[in-house]
């Protein structure tokens, strides 16, 4: 795994990514009731 060059940008890139994905793989029920 290759560093990149901007720490900040890449956590953000990816920890946007886990919401993301995290909603959609939850669907409209995880607004009601958070588990995490």
């Amino acid at each position: 795994m290759v560093l990149p060059a901007h720490p900040v940008a890449a956590f953000a890139s990816v920890s946007a990514g886990v919401l993301l994905i995290g909603l959609f793989h939850a669907g409209p029920g995880a607004f009601g009731r958070r588990t995490a």
